[in-house]
């Protein structure tokens, strides 16, 4: 979804949906008894809940529509300012993140997701289980459990288990080390810089970035290449055994290989012995 679709959907909340919301989220309003007992009470509710600010109060003078219309346009006015210089390299991590998923679903069956998820997700005697500090059953037939990855949700995970939505889970997107990271900088030179003398200095960070597996395009935008330049070099390090690919649905995925890998190693941590081994296949590698 674009920022404009999530805009849109968000001023679209209907009005009822909007007070619910607000009724979870602060107190002295009206909630469930349902909710309430899912937390451990109205007494355990009314501590969760937080007073309502001013400026909610204000936003709601005007009714839920008014109210869902200015979150959105509130939403787009941070995108704008906050998120959107960085999204492509955030995109890129969510989308590998999805591409890993879906490898390990369909080469090892829907449970190896929750192998390495998270801490708190478990597969228990037919449920799956989210530490959490509340109880609740979700048991609503064919709707499903959607993931979402996210690199803004801390250390934990979030449920949404609300009517009428699928039951989601947000959760902490692999390698979020890359959004630290500054491609190209001080860092990734001492990295890469001798290997860059063996197998050339547009090659060389290409395989450092693929310390998870990416497609073109994301390799494209993570090194400010172009998609015709990247194929190129993938081509020629996929010819010389440094890197693998697979195809992904619509999508070819890279990943490095163990002599990459090795590579990297030695480079990474002044091995004396990679000089010497290395020459032998300057010709073959470059």
């Amino acid at each position: 979804m674009t920022i404009d679709d999530e805009v849109a959907a968000v001023a679209a909340t209907p009005a009822e949906l909007v007070e619910y919301q607000l009724d979870i989220a602060y107190r002295g309003r009206t909630v469930p008894a349902a909710v309430a007992a899912s937390v451990g009470g109205p007494a355990r509710l009314e501590e969760l809940r937080q007073p309502m600010p001013a400026v909610v109060a204000e936003a709601l003078a005007g009714g839920p529509a008014a109210f869902a219309a200015r979150v959105a346009a509130a939403m787009r006015t941070y995108f704008a300012c906050v998120l959107e210089p960085d999204w492509p390299r955030v995109l890129d991590v969510l989308t590998a993140d999805v591409a890993y998923r879906g490898d390990r679903m369909a080469q090892h069956g829907a449970l190896a997701l929750l192998d390495d998820f998270h801490p708190s997700v478990r597969w228990d005697d037919g449920a799956v289980v989210v530490r959490k500090p509340f109880d609740l059953v979700v048991d609503w037939p064919y709707d499903g459990l959607l993931l979402i990855p996210s690199t803004g949700v801390g250390d934990g995970v979030l449920l949404n288990a609300e009517r009428p939505t699928t039951p989601s889970i947000l959760y902490p997107a692999r390698g979020l080390h890359a959004l630290w990271s500054v491609p190209g900088g001080a860092d990734a030179e001492r990295g890469t810089g001798d290997l860059g003398e063996l197998i050339g200095h547009t090659r060389a960070p290409l395989m450092a970035a693929l310390d998870t597996p990416r497609t073109t395009a994301e390799l494209g935008r993570r090194e400010a290449l172009t998609p015709a330049t990247v194929s190129y070099h993938l081509a020629i390090l996929h010819r010389t055994g440094l890197v693998s690919r697979r195809r992904s649905g619509r999508r070819v995925v890279y990943s490095r290989t163990d002599l990459a890998a090795a590579l990297l190693g030695a480079v990474r941590n002044g091995a004396p012995s990679f000089g010497a081994g290395a020459a032998g296949r300057e010709g073959h590698l470059a």
